[in-house]
């Protein structure tokens, strides 16, 4: 039950000299999801052949002003000639009052003067996340997180449900902790 709200960043490139920088002001915001785009990944070495190639870089997090603090520090590897998006959730912590800025630094050095390395990123945006207490009385919810690598298409999904639906007599109370009925004294 979280409401999402995207903010456009202009895919910004993020060099190791100007690491980018925005700033959420909503105080009622709990975190963000970063969407990072990587035009392209690749390295060509002096035989022509095609390599993987990989970049490194962190996410810091400023709240009311404040030092910034380093949440994550993340690493992309693989080979692709084609666009590439990766989305990083960074959750806030309670408390704050005024601003969060949040930092994306490149840590491995620029490949934008190179011909033979391809491994330059944009942060293209973010989803400012409000989490909402929602709560659906007698559902169930299931969650699934894998990794896109293991499948060419989205992979189809089932489930079984256990349970019984049963009768509740009338008069009894039933116990919110465990589910069991509780029968009145005298109950026959």
């Amino acid at each position: 039950g979280d409401i999402s709200e995207p903010v456009n960043v202009q895919s910004t490139p993020v060099l190791q000299a100007v690491p980018v920088v925005r700033r959420v002001d909503d105080v009622n915001v709990n975190g963000v999801v970063i969407t990072i785009t990587v035009p392209a990944l690749q390295e060509f070495n002096t035989q022509g052949d095609i390599l993987g190639a990989s970049f490194s870089f962190t996410i810091a997090l400023s709240y009311n002003g404040g030092a910034y603090t380093t949440v994550a520090t993340e690493i992309i590897s693989g080979r692709t000639a084609d666009s590439y998006q990766r989305d990083y959730r960074v959750d806030f912590t309670t408390g704050w009052t005024n601003s969060v800025a949040v930092k994306i630094t490149r840590i491995t050095a620029d490949s934008v003067d190179s011909t033979a390395l391809a491994n330059a990123f944009q942060w293209a945006y973010y989803q400012e996340i409000t989490y909402q207490k929602l709560t659906y009385p007698n559902s169930a919810i299931v969650a699934i997180k894998f990794d896109s690598q293991q499948f060419t298409s989205l992979p189809s999904r089932a489930y079984r449900i256990r349970g019984v639906k049963v009768r509740v007599p009338t008069g009894v109370t039933i116990d919110q902790t465990n589910g069991r009925i509780i029968y009145p004294d005298g109950y026959t």
